[in-house]
């Protein structure tokens, strides 16, 4: 019996070993719902746990060679294969393409460190012995880990504090106050918890901590109060030309270059394997109005430039549903630019509504489509520079299909006059009036030499006094 024990135990140690065993007895180790925090445990027996843990997984990274380089999107850290997995549930095919027109092809030198660094790799040696022998250390020491007391004083502490605050939803931005109220209640549920785990404690603790650090006072948030309106107007039309790609053509270049430049502009959520919702944008527009922000002079430039960018990706197609000048309107010098989606034109001081703004247009719309247009006042709420029209389909659920933008030029403030508040913005240091982008920049110009200087502060002024006129058509 012994020598017979003796030939298996030979057997068995020069059979070809595999990570299997491993990377099962690391499975079953770790059968709680999360990793076995340092937290729960007395400390000398988890030590020696953890040093038998350790050295499985390095183990079990040895068995792991090294993997070719591939296709990636900025910022993003998905594989190649789970970004292609993620494009095929877009909803549609031209979605889909867009998305994998993003992705980068990885670089000559990422290919050569990867051809290096499999020259090098050594497959490992162990035995099958060696293995089941490690397999079994993990085990053996897990058995021996000795649960904490759970200490609940410090978190108790905590949500009597915050409760003590006597803090009132209405005062605080609709994210942080969600985010608040989220922690709050799910450290009263680990409180009254009789086996909640010591990490578990901690964590409803630290995070009701940092939620009541961050709440933030309504008046101070950009997202409640409408920074991010254009922004999510502009989102809304760029899905809509998602969902309808056959009214949309390509000004110039290819196709596929200009619809993979608008998804990376917009964004594209999808879900993880934790159901929480990411972006495979990181830079995006979706990505950006997702989190709430303190309304400041850096949150404004870094919406402005969110908004270019996007509208310069929307910019880049033309609509079959457009909206047009009015001809049967006498003396109507409206022009509407369908390169730049822009209506100017307008004599400064006359457009005093909405319905005044849409009188001098009408949409175009191929045949089968009842569109409808809309006025929206600008960030001043006026008619002026910055207001839009929208082409709204009821075929499409009134979704908007198109938005124009007003320019007046010499209006820089958008109350849609060229006045002393005009000139008082273009009496700024010359690097804050160069920031205005978008409509506002394009005001700005009003000599049209296509840069903002000093010359078109003097026009204004000279027009404000009667001496000079701003030509608005152009």
């Amino acid at each position: 019996q012994l020598e017979t024990a003796v030939e298996n135990l030979l057997k068995k140690s020069s059979t070809a070993a595999t990570v299997d065993v491993l990377e099962e007895a690391l499975a079953q180790a770790e059968n709680l719902d999360k990793e076995i925090n340092y937290q729960d445990y007395r400390l000398h027996e988890y030590f020696e746990y953890q040093d038998e843990r350790t050295a499985t997984r390095n183990r079990i990274q040895e068995y792991t060679a090294p993997e070719a380089p591939d296709a990636y999107i900025e910022g993003c850290d998905l594989s190649e294969a789970e970004i292609l997995e993620i494009s095929a549930a877009a909803a549609n095919s031209t979605l889909k393409d867009a998305i994998e027109k993003t992705l980068v092809q990885p670089s000559e030198a990422d290919k050569d460190a990867y051809k290096a660094a499999l020259a090098e790799y050594v497959y490992p040696t162990y035995t099958a012995l060696d293995n089941a022998n490690q397999a079994a250390l993990l085990g053996y020491y897990k058995q021996f880990l000795v649960a904490k007391t759970t200490e609940k004083q410090f978190l108790a502490k905590e949500i009597e504090a915050a409760n003590a605050q006597g803090y009132v939803e209405g005062n605080f931005s609709t994210d942080s106050w969600a985010a608040y109220s989220a922690a709050l209640a799910t450290a009263k549920e680990v409180n009254s918890a009789p086996d909640a785990l010591q990490s578990e404690v901690f964590n409803a603790k630290y995070n009701l901590m940092i939620t009541q650090n961050q709440l933030m006072a309504k008046e101070d948030s950009a997202k409640d109060n409408g920074a991010y309106m254009q922004l999510e107007s502009l989102i809304a039309q760029a899905d809509v030309m998602f969902q309808n790609t056959d009214l949309y053509t390509v000004k110039e270049g290819e196709a596929a270059d200009a619809w993979a430049n608008l998804v990376a502009a917009l964004g594209y959520e999808y879900e993880d394997e934790n159901g929480d919702i990411q972006n495979l944008y990181v830079n995006s527009a979706k990505a950006y109005v997702a989190s709430d922000r303190v309304m400041s002079s850096t949150t404004d430039a870094e919406l402005a430039s969110q908004v270019a960018t996007l509208q310069d990706a929307i910019n880049q197609f033309t609509c079959a549903i457009q909206v047009v000048p009015d001809e049967d309107v006498p003396d109507n010098s409206t022009n509407v630019e369908q390169t730049e989606l822009i209506i100017d034109g307008l004599t400064p001081a006359t457009i005093a509504s909405g319905e005044d703004l849409l009188a001098l247009v009408k949409a175009a719309a191929p045949e089968g489509y009842n569109v409808t247009l809309e006025s929206v006042a600008s960030a001043a709420g006026y008619y002026g520079t910055g207001a839009t029209v929208k082409a709204n389909v009821a075929e499409l659920g009134g979704q908007t299909v198109a938005t124009y933008t007003v320019v007046i030029y010499g209006d820089v403030n958008g109350d849609g006059a060229v006045d002393a508040f005009d000139a008082a913005v273009l009496d700024l240091d010359l690097a804050d009036v160069q920031a205005l982008t978008g409509a506002y920049g394009l005001a700005a110009d009003t000599n049209a030499d296509a840069q903002v200087a000093v010359a078109d502060y003097t026009l204004v002024k000279d027009a404000i006094a009667g001496t000079a006129t701003i030509n608005q058509v152009r």
